[in-house]
């Protein structure tokens, strides 16, 4: 007797409950950490305050233009991302910000997978957590191999502000401060860049008077120039007064992006492959 697509559906829940159950006895009768733990294999601790760190040291005295290679939402996309990194690897930049979500339900396999594959990037990087990072056990994997979901730094001049707007995945757990961003933006002394995952006007993760006051308070910042974010796996932009709005396109064909901060300009482009398009263009920052 045949299924109707109903009945499909409710199979395929069943084989994949029935795998997973499998994988899981599997591996706890051999003694290892299932694939939901949090134990990972990868040796890396506290990735982005050491990168960040290095990066401070190196924009010292720096002048000029400054590039950085943007990527976002690339899953368990790892073919798409090489091909993003084989790119990426043949640009002058001065780092590089992945956006978050680089896996699928925040598996400690997908945590392994991706910093391996970054680690054929040639040049320095830092992760933001995405909402997909931080499900499981991947608030505390991200922490220990990342550290802090928030945090800024100055580079040559100008302030970079990453910050956790995964709101949903951290209702119970200490790490989606928007009295953080509110601060970091208001006492900015130089020109302002903030990299999110989640958009902040996001109708799944914001009610409309929570978009509304992070919308203000962005407009109130004395320089924000730039606010980008991955989630939406579309690259779009927009203006919201002085400010650029984007959305960083995934990984998927190789997709990245470029954020070129110039003395005579700000451009931000579209990329794939050896493409690139430029869709956003302001002021610079006036050095």
């Amino acid at each position: 007797m045949g299924l109707d697509k109903k009945g499909m559906m409710k199979f395929g829940r069943m084989i994949t409950i029935w795998v997973l159950a499998a994988l899981f006895f599997l591996l706890s009768g051999c003694g290892v950490d299932t694939p939901f733990g949090s134990q990972t294999k990868t040796s890396v601790e506290n990735h982005n305050h050491e990168t960040i760190q290095e990066l401070v040291a190196q924009g010292a005295g720096k002048t000029g233009l400054i590039r950085i290679g943007l990527l976002a939402d690339s899953h368990q996309n790892y073919k798409g991302l090489e091909e993003a990194i084989d790119r990426l690897n043949t640009q002058n930049l001065d780092f590089v910000i992945h956006l978050g979500d680089f896996t699928n339900i925040g598996l400690n396999v997908e945590f392994d997978a991706f910093v391996r594959t970054m680690g054929q990037l040639r040049h320095p990087y830092v992760v933001l957590i995405g909402n997909h990072d931080a499900i499981g056990a991947g608030i505390p994997m991200y922490r220990k191999i990342f550290g802090e979901f928030n945090t800024s730094f100055s580079y040559a001049g100008r302030k970079i502000v990453l910050y956790n707007s995964n709101s949903l995945e951290f209702q119970k757990v200490e790490g989606f401060d928007p009295q953080w961003a509110a601060q970091e933006l208001a006492s900015a002394t130089e020109p302002t860049y903030l990299f999110q995952h989640v958009n902040y006007d996001n109708k799944t993760h914001f009610t409309d008077a929570e978009s509304a006051d992070f919308e203000a308070m962005m407009l109130a910042a004395p320089d924000l120039r730039f606010a980008l974010n991955g989630h939406l796996h579309a690259g779009t932009q927009r203006n919201l007064g002085s400010i650029r709005l984007a959305t960083i396109p995934r990984s998927e064909g190789g997709q990245y992006a470029i954020l070129e901060l110039d003395p005579a300009k700000d451009s931000l482009s579209f990329c794939e492959g050896s493409r690139c398009q430029e869709v956003s263009v302001g002021p610079g920052s006036g050095f």
